[in-house]
């Protein structure tokens, strides 16, 4: 019996990692007054500092930032590292054009010990573009700038 519940365990954490960066849940309720959301990992610690590159978000829909701060080192407890998100332009000689000017929906900000797990924002109903760059950015740790692509 011990066997069959954690295997089952086991199957739904895989299922739920498997969905990151992809929209899911379109039957749950969200804060942005729909139903569904995408969710990106964001993790962080000693030495590390990781998000998926590129995500997939709907219009109208929840974008959760899920913070997965590292153990604390001797110095340093990562719960309580600030983690800003901020929109931004594309990377210089990027392939891409340049992001639209609507991009401080991606925007947030938090500390794991005070905000809590998840920090959500809502993609626009109407977004004027189809790829947003955004910043992540951990207090004493690093940054990276990983892309949101919206799909209508």
């Amino acid at each position: 019996m011990i066997r069959i519940i954690t295997t089952l365990i086991g199957i739904f954490v895989l299922a739920g990692c498997a969905n990151e960066g992809m929209f899911i849940a379109d039957n749950i309720p969200n804060s942005c007054d729909s139903k569904g959301h995408t969710f990106v990992f964001i993790e962080y610690g000693d030495g590390y500092l990781s998000a998926k590159a590129v995500i997939k978000v709907k219009p109208g829909k929840e974008l959760q930032y899920i913070l997965k701060p590292g153990s604390k080192s001797d110095l340093v407890k990562f719960r309580d590292m600030r983690v800003t998100i901020t929109g931004k332009d594309s990377p210089p000689g990027s392939p891409f054009p340049k992001p639209p000017d609507d991009d401080a929906w991606l925007d947030a900000d938090g500390i794991y010990s005070v905000d809590g797990r998840v920090l959500t924002v809502c993609v626009p109903e109407e977004p004027k573009g189809d790829k947003y760059y955004y910043t992540i950015d951990v207090e004493n740790v690093g940054q990276l700038d990983p892309r949101a692509d919206v799909e209508f």
